[in-house]
């Protein structure tokens, strides 16, 4: 063990023998807190997974991976020996108040079991945005601890219905791509976010995968043909004949909150275990239906000609070569 970086004013003891992800430290001397009291542990001011902290026996015992990984080092598990195995790295750990370089440490989540967390989400959390949101990082705080723990569950509350009921960019594609970005860095995160938003502006949704548990179930589908919150919404309202505040319509959009988050880490998953290639998704490029309006409509043209942006531009405007 490199002392330099895992000096024993970091470490009060070494657990081995037991799984990394349950490992713990015993702090002896510590003052205790009632065995009722909920553990928190800080990590140069941080706040790290605290999951499997307990008071045992009059010992506060708080787990040895998240508190190692947090400070920059490697634990690994040798389930023929029973020993955990913790080493210094190069990587530094992240100061107080610091959030470690892109991207952050990602484990593979279940789809399915994400959907129905969107969907749950969408009414525990207020809407889209905090739903899509939640169902991802929620499950990345308790499997992957820091830094995913620093971040608050209510910072997307108002993203909903287009960011404060705009009606500008749905709200779940929003959150969605910011986890895409933390994920996978910058450049493959916009590329992850480009399949997103053209996923959902292609596809019919919301997707059947909440039928058994949704309290509208069978309901009609529709192709946004937009990632904007005010056309997706219009017009699947329109031609369900709801209203935009109905409560049918917030169970369409709780059921499309989940979709989107199970397509992102659908996405991750792939892009993690391919060692970060993106070799499964093509590079952008307009569809057929409009693709000819970039011939002309470009960032570089001068009025009226230039326009900024990849959505489909006849959803809106009319195809005036036609």
């Amino acid at each position: 063990m490199t002392t330099q970086k895992l000096s024993r004013r970091k470490f009060v003891a070494v657990a081995a023998g037991t799984a990394a992800a349950g490992s713990v430290l015993g702090l002896g001397g510590m003052k205790l807190a009632a065995a009722s009291t909920p553990v928190k542990i800080l990590v140069n001011g941080v706040a790290v997974n605290s999951k499997g902290a307990r008071i045992e026996d009059g010992t506060t015992l708080v787990p040895v991976r998240f508190v190692s990984e947090a400070l920059g080092a490697k634990v690994d598990w040798d389930g023929t020996t029973n020993t955990v195995s913790i080493t210094g790295t190069d990587v530094a750990p992240a100061a107080p108040g610091e959030a470690p370089a892109l991207p952050w440490t990602y484990v593979e989540l279940d789809p399915k079991v994400t959907a129905k967390l969107g969907y749950e989400h969408y009414f525990s959390h207020g809407g889209c945005a905090s739903a899509a949101y939640v169902a991802i990082v929620s499950q990345l705080k308790e499997k992957v601890g820091y830094p995913w723990t620093t971040l608050s569950d209510d910072m997307w509350r108002y993203g909903a219905g287009g960011a404060a009921g705009w009606g500008t960019l749905c709200g779940a594609l929003n959150s969605a791509g910011m986890v895409l970005g933390l994920a996978a860095g910058t450049a493959d995160g916009n590329a992850m976010i480009n399949e997103l938003y053209e996923w959902y502006s292609s596809s019919e949704l919301p997707t059947k995968d909440h039928e058994e548990y949704c309290k509208y179930p069978n309901q009609i589908t529709t192709v946004p043909r937009s990632p904007l919150c005010h056309i997706s919404v219009s017009v699947w309202s329109n031609l369900a004949g709801v209203s935009a505040a109905s409560e049918e319509k917030f169970d369409r959009c709780a059921k499309v909150s989940g979709d989107v988050a199970a397509k992102a880490v659908t996405m991750l998953n792939e892009y993690w275990a391919k060692g970060g290639k993106l070799d499964f998704i093509a590079a952008w490029k307009p569809k057929e239906e409009f693709a000819h309006c970039a011939g002309c409509h470009t960032l570089a043209n001068a009025q009226p000609k230039t326009q900024q942006g990849k959505m489909n531009c006849v959803t809106c405007h009319d195809d005036h070569t036609k």
